[in-house]
């Protein structure tokens, strides 16, 4: 679900993206810590040798209304918050729908739609296969299991919260699109091992923040405002330096 040109909902994103980024990493930790503790008690089906995993993986998928949804949707509002709205807050407690005008609350309905399920089953799936076979293997021990089990399943909800957050800040920041598709995306944010200013490197993300960028630049040109005072707009907008050089550099600008 995209949207192109001056009325797309991602124009204003590097605008105080750090702030952006900030936000959205304690809205992570947040939900991972809370999603961790949930959990944490699962493990114990390990006492049933061989119902560990399948255990686990049914949890995690339980979670979708209660974590991945609201994650993904808050996060949302922190992306798509009017650049005015975003000086306005000072913590995560602050946020709310009414950072984004109304135009937009769809596309914060439409991300959280994107973990469903059956998708966060199947990503949880990996996450556990990764882990490697002789920890899944200590799992059908009954008693040790149990301790295993729980261990794994701490991890599990953590790593998969933080993959889940940086899908969705790699999203928005890659102008509303997933890299390649869902799939790819998730392989990317699994992979990722910076912060959220980081995603920056990922050259896709690069292009499409300098791509926003550059049109206000070219609109700014275009009714004889300097680059001196375009690079000063931009700075006093929070605009990050390397995104606003990434803009002039595009297009020979």
């Amino acid at each position: 679900m995209t949207s192109e040109g001056n009325a797309s909902p991602t124009r204003y994103i590097a605008d105080g993206l750090r702030k952006r980024n900030r936000f959205a990493q304690e809205l992570i930790d947040s939900y991972a810590t809370k999603h961790a503790l949930m959990d944490i008690g699962v493990g114990f089906a390990g006492l049933v040798p061989g119902l560990a995993i399948p255990a686990m993986i049914t949890s995690v998928g339980m979670q979708v209304p209660v974590i991945y949804k609201p994650l993904a949707k808050e996060l949302a509002y922190i992306y798509l918050a009017e650049p005015r709205a975003l000086r306005s807050i000072s913590s995560i407690s602050s946020l709310s729908p009414y950072l984004v005008s109304e135009g937009l609350l769809q596309y914060a309905v439409y991300i959280g739609q994107e973990f469903g399920v059956e998708f966060i089953k199947e990503i949880a799936g990996e996450l556990i296969a990764e882990v490697g076979a002789g920890t899944i293997a200590s799992t059908f021990i009954p008693v040790f299991g149990a301790v295993a089990a729980a261990g794994l399943d701490y991890y599990i909800a953590n790593k998969m919260t933080r993959c889940v957050g940086r899908m969705v800040a790699i999203y928005f920041q890659n102008h509303m699109r997933w890299n390649i598709d869902r799939q790819a995306t998730f392989e990317t944010a699994k992979n990722f091992d910076g912060s959220l200013d980081d995603l920056r490197r990922i050259p896709y993300v690069e292009d499409s923040l300098a791509r926003n960028v550059r049109m206000d630049i070219e609109n700014m040109r275009s009714v004889g405002v300097d680059d001196s005072k375009i690079r000063a707009n931009l700075r006093d907008r929070e605009v990050p330096e390397d995104v606003i050089e990434a803009a002039f550099r595009s297009a020979g600008l």
